[in-house]
């Protein structure tokens, strides 16, 4: 699995709908840091494999963004599957 990650959410966009507790901000942040440091014995992804972060306009108008951030998690890590999350593959970034 690639994973560019820009998950880091700017926080003026935070706030915008519904404003996520210092404690979710830290958890997300935390989330992209352990993403972008996967562990160089993952083999590089050489099949051109993304994975998007972007989230739902939709979700977000809709239902705010904290529900758009939660669905997209749900949806790349299939999370409802109750299995855990195995990376297999790695991205290079560009810093």
């Amino acid at each position: 699995m690639n994973c560019p990650v820009n998950a880091t959410i700017p926080d003026n966009q935070r706030r915008k709908k519904d404003p996520f507790s210092p404690d979710l901000n830290n958890a997300i942040d935390h989330l992209a840091q352990l993403l972008k440091h996967l562990p160089d014995t993952l083999p590089l992804a050489r099949d051109g494999t993304s994975v998007d972060f972007s989230l739902d306009p939709d979700d977000v108008k809709d239902e705010g963004l904290g529900y758009a951030l939660n669905r997209r998690l749900e949806i790349l890590f299939k999370t409802h599957s109750g299995k855990l999350i195995q990376f297999d593959k790695r991205a290079q970034h560009s810093r």
